[in-house]
């Protein structure tokens, strides 16, 4: 893994891939950043021609078929793409990949079926934060989603086309598992970064209750934002008590 907001060196990115020689190669963008991503995919293409590149993240999800006629990316992984991408790189017949968008050898443009969306996220991995280089990081901050997908219908926010409109949760006990998991390696600063962290507040109280009877003594922020209406005094005071220091409303 190349985070190159840490290390921007288009040098050590390719000095990465001759050591590395991957079979493919993966990018994430956001709208805002896809010119960006689009110039390193050219770059990539030119310097090795051979190796397929993957493109993924909420820009493949909001203007798909576009990246393919602009770049010379071979595969678009579009919606909640754990499996997607399991899939490709498992070498799955193209036809039979739901969630992506791929070239046919006439050049054609395949937008292959939506891929249903996860209902068990307690069944995910946790996320190898450990491939990355984290002593780069100003902050030494893990971030955490527990929750996916939006019920509301907000004009500015294209969450739907990524994560889907059915509020879908990890267990209480998962995030307290994930918690864990870093606590155990020295980690205790953390980052709720989900989009509707208290849509269900008797499960958001259950985390922080859990989180409180761990007696692990964290310190965490919500700077993605809570909604005004899914918050209560009981609530925010147990937030406090489990360590939470900053919370953002959207």
């Amino acid at each position: 893994i190349v985070d190159m907001r840490v290390n921007p060196s288009y040098e050590n990115l390719f000095r990465k891939i001759n050591s590395f020689r991957p079979e493919m190669i993966g990018l994430t963008s956001m709208s805002k950043e896809s010119k960006t991503a689009y110039k390193l995919i050219g770059m990539i293409k030119a310097k090795y021609p051979n190796v397929p590149i993957v493109i993924g993240g909420a820009h493949s999800s909001t203007m798909p078929e576009d990246i393919l006629k602009e770049t010379k990316a071979d595969y678009i992984l579009y919606g909640e793409a754990e499996y997607t991408a399991l899939e490709l790189a498992n070498g799955i017949q193209l036809e039979k990949i739901n969630g992506l968008i791929w070239r046919n050898k006439k050049g054609d443009i395949i937008k292959n079926p939506a891929r249903d969306y996860i209902e068990d996220l307690d069944s995910l991995p946790f996320p190898a934060y450990s491939l990355y280089d984290l002593d780069k990081y100003l902050d030494k901050k893990i971030r955490m989603v527990t929750s996916r997908g939006c019920p509301y219908k907000c004009t500015f926010f294209s969450i739907h086309l990524l994560m889907g409109y059915k509020f879908r949760t990890r267990s209480p006990e998962n995030v307290l598992a994930e918690i864990k998991h870093w606590y155990n390696q020295g980690f205790r600063e953390f980052q709720f970064t989900d989009d509707n962290l208290t849509q269900d507040m008797k499960r958001a109280e259950k985390i922080f209750d859990l989180i409180i009877q761990s007696g692990m003594k964290i310190r965490f922020d919500i700077r993605n934002g809570l909604r005004v209406d899914k918050v209560n005094d009981t609530l925010l005071r147990k937030m406090r008590k489990a360590g939470c220091h900053f919370i953002a409303y959207a």
